[in-house]
């Protein structure tokens, strides 16, 4: 805790603690030291990935494979954009050009993760040392006359609660305050000359300072300051350096351009996350000071008068401790520490933005992928669940403390959107800041960017939206002293978020390169179906979402089933709503199960027209048909949300509630159509796999996944 001025004489302690705030008891949550570590670690990982590419890489092997693959102008591209066919000659020939690159990534992340881990240990393991070497610190139980001092620093350590005392050490400096820091089982708590002075001149000061410095034991926070201040070191001295060191040696001006403003920025993010670590314990530990304390903190706090006004604010983004006047704010106003504020998730959807580029490479040159998908599409989710971890620890953690407070003081609790949006919006600023310059030559067009971006923002407000809206659902029937029910509530959010994160990454990062514009993408692909493989239209992008999302559900509907069931999970916190939202489901179901095989059967009466091809018949049975079950689950999820006053989650399970009673209906529809359509298009056996199948993934994954969006609409 730091004070006004060295030398200073202690402020006179308050006469009592009247008026001071009601004393918070902290929730049965994480705390927010928690999440922005997270944020910290992520941010340091990421931007260390961009750095190692540009290192690590091999620039003989790049050179001799660019030489390689601009040698094959004679051969045929390897894929007809206009036809969809693969030449396998041009196609042996281009992966005998790229040869171990997949491999070299890997190894290259490897070695990068390996170096960033060491020089972290090092520096976590050896700043104890230099700070007892470097201060003069010495141990307060082998100095002679201390036994007064001792004696007190046991009672407070006894008042705090703490199993194991640390071990106190004292140093030369007048100021009155004091630091925690050890590492592994070791704990110090450095008292300064000044505050040990303070014992007998102002002991309620004293106090304070000393419980203030005891709670960052109480709160196991001394690891996570040692862990992001080594991070803090590793990322200059891991990946800052050696690229300088790269730069100066082989890459030309316009190189170090190109890259250095991206490290620059990388830098200025890394360092704002981790201060962000330290600001945020020191608000935790504050919040366990409790009345006379409490007051005594304030009362020092508020002699510091050096840092103050619009300057001091900016710059306190970059200080290890906050300025004075927030902790003073905090104290008088403790609903401060469980605000959700938007600026928090916009660092951590920085830090996962910058990851993503990169960690997208390498999970895209893993020699396993997911089941049932290649190498973008898994590799896409595998990067989305891995960076879903911290995203969802950063999101449930701050929605929930905000809805914990709401419910303890009355008051209204965040909705999670403009938290949402602001952690999307991190994300897509991340990801540009982040983008790999191999692909600088691949451009898409002003309007896909503005699509995709609208696509990042409004998924992350819906995800922020959930998350609170399930905090609420859950806190509202738990009882505040039931705090493990409350913890394992929490747990579970985690995991759903989770998921839903690496779903909602996982999609979007497929796209971010799906969408890239040139000669042989495969946007060019789905143009080249529609007949125009020169031009990109807003319908060839659209079907190209509806491309990727028929292929995933068919292939590896695993994808969208985990993300679908996450969504259901605030629902168990309210079995009425519950119980509502399946009676819905089962009517509308009821109901359109009975009227969908007079739908088909209109059309195949209508595909027995002689007028009419073959294929133009085995069109209409096997795409349209499904349009009337996607219409009753849309329809059933937006009356629930717009009519019925249900959330989204139950209105996903009236969706999926209808969808199980549908899908019967659907297997007799198709082999009636087949049936009447007559000999051209072949009667289907009801028990043909392929059709079962088909029905199966689009009543149970493509309608719902339709449904819940359009019923976020409605909900908006």
């Amino acid at each position: 805790m730091s004070t006004a001025a060295e030398g200073a004489g202690p402020p006179a302690p308050p006469a009592s603690a009247v008026g001071s705030p009601v004393d918070v008891v902290a929730p049965p949550l994480p705390s927010a030291t928690l999440g922005r570590f997270v944020a910290a670690l992520t941010a340091v990982v990421g931007t260390s990935m961009f750095g190692w590419q540009t290192v690590l890489v091999d620039k003989e092997a790049t050179r001799e494979r660019a030489e390689c693959v601009a040698g094959l102008t004679g051969l045929p591209a390897p894929v007809d954009v206009r036809t969809s066919a693969v030449d396998d000659e041009a196609f042996a020939a281009f992966q005998q050009c790229l040869g171990t690159i997949q491999a070299d990534s890997v190894r290259q992340m490897a070695v990068g993760l390996a170096v960033l881990a060491a020089v972290t240990v090092a520096g976590y393991l050896a700043a104890p040392w230099f700070e007892c070497r470097l201060r003069g610190l010495r141990r307060l139980d082998r100095t002679p006359g201390t036994e007064a001092l001792r004696a007190a620093l046991a009672g407070l350590v006894r008042e705090a609660g703490l199993r194991r005392p640390p071990v106190f050490v004292v140093s030369r400096s007048a100021r009155i305050s004091g630091n925690t820091f050890g590492a592994g089982p070791v704990r110090y708590v450095r008292l300064d000359l000044g505050l040990v002075h303070a014992q007998r001149t102002a002991p309620q000061v004293f106090r304070a300072v000393v419980l203030h410095e005891l709670a960052h034991v109480r709160n196991a926070d001394i690891h996570l300051t040692r862990l992001t201040i080594a991070l803090a070191w590793a990322f200059p001295l891991a990946v800052v350096v050696p690229v300088a060191v790269n730069y100066a040696g082989s890459v030309p001006a316009r190189g170090l351009l190109d890259d250095g403003w991206r490290l620059a920025a990388f830098a200025l993010i890394v360092h704002a996350s981790a201060w962000s670590v330290l600001r945020a314990r020191e608000f935790a530990a504050d919040a366990r000071l409790l009345g006379g304390d409490r007051a005594a903190a304030r009362a020092l706090l508020a002699t510091d008068r050096r840092r103050t006004g619009p300057w001091a604010r900016l710059g306190s983004a970059f200080r290890f401790h906050p300025l004075a006047h927030a902790r003073v704010a905090t104290l008088e106003r403790p609903g401060r520490r469980f605000a959700a504020r938007p600026i928090e998730a916009l660092g951590a959807g920085l830090a996962a933005g910058i990851a993503a580029p990169p960690l997208l490479d390498l999970t895209t040159s893993l020699p396993h992928q997911l089941p049932g998908t290649d190498r973008l599409t898994g590799g896409a989710f595998a990067a989305g669940l891995l960076l879903g971890v911290p995203l969802a620890l950063v999101t449930t953690g701050a929605l929930w403390r905000c809805a914990w407070w709401a419910r303890r003081t009355g008051i209204a609790a965040s909705s999670g959107t403009a938290f949402g949006a602001a952690l999307a919006g991190g994300l897509v600023v991340g990801r540009r800041l982040s983008w790999i310059t191999a692909y600088t030559d691949q451009q898409r067009a002003w309007w896909i960017e503005v699509v995709l971006g609208l696509l990042w923002i409004a998924g992350g407000a819906l995800l922020g939206s959930w998350v609170a809206g399930g905090a609420r659902a859950y806190l509202r029937v738990t009882a505040p002293e039931q705090t493990h029910r409350t913890r394992l509530a929490w747990a579970g959010a985690v995991l759903a978020t989770t998921v839903l994160a690496a779903g909602y990454l996982g999609f979007l990062l497929m796209l971010d390169r799906a969408t890239l514009d040139g000669a042989t993408t495969l946007l060019r692909l789905v143009a080249a179906r529609e007949g125009h493989p020169d031009v990109v239209t807003p319908l060839t992008l659209l079907d190209l979402l509806g491309f990727y999302l028929r292929t995933a559900a068919a292939e590896a509907p695993y994808l969208f089933v985990l993300p679908l069931l996450a969504l259901l999970y605030p629902v168990l916190a309210n079995p009425r709503a519950t119980r509502r939202a399946v009676r819905l489901g089962v009517v509308a179901g009821g109901v359109g199960a009975l009227l969908l095989p007079l739908v088909p059967l209109g059309l195949g009466l209508a595909a027995r027209d002689p007028g009419l091809s073959t294929t133009t018949a085995a069109t209409l049975v096997d795409s349209h048909v499904l349009l009337p079950v996607t219409f009753v689950e849309l329809t059933v999820a937006v009356a629930a949300v717009a009519t019925r006053r249900l959330s989204l989650p139950h209105a996903l399970l009236a969706a999926l509630t209808a969808g199980l009673l549908l899908a019967p209906a659907m297997v007799a529809a198709d082999t009636v159509v087949s049936c009447v359509a007559g000999a051209s298009v072949g009667c289907v056996p009801i028990v043909d796999r392929l059709a079962v199948d088909r029905v199966l993934t689009h009543a149970l994954v493509v309608a719902p996944t339709a449904a819940a969006s359009a019923a976020a609409v409605g909900a908006v």
